[in-house]
């Protein structure tokens, strides 16, 4: 599962861009791949966020609603053991009258 950047990297983020400074450099300054940069640059700016001036930024709770919105988060699916299935193949069988041919398969 892909790990979301911490909330005050994404605060630094929106002033470094405040400022003008290029996404290259954003991404470089704040340590973090330029796709991940981009991914979470295009999020705050469809929200808004990145215009303004640079020492007014948005608050933490903003910022997480901007990226929720944008990506949200995804739910593991359910996982069911493979015994669990077999036992559940094994009774639907049995159910439907196969009793000891259930084993033949």
């Amino acid at each position: 599962m892909r790990k979301r950047v911490e909330m005050h990297r994404l605060e630094e983020m929106v002033r470094l861009h405040r400022l003008g400074t290029t996404k290259h450099e954003v991404a470089r300054m704040l340590v973090m791949s330029p796709n991940t940069e981009r991914v979470y640059r295009v999020a705050l700016a469809a929200a808004g966020l990145l215009e303004g001036p640079a020492d007014m930024l948005p608050s933490l709770a903003e910022l997480r609603a901007a990226v929720v919105m944008h990506h949200p988060p995804k739910v593991a699916s359910q996982q069911v053991s493979t015994g669990r299935r077999a036992a559940r193949a094994h009774r639907e069988l049995h159910d439907a009258g196969a009793g000891s041919l259930a084993r033949v398969v």
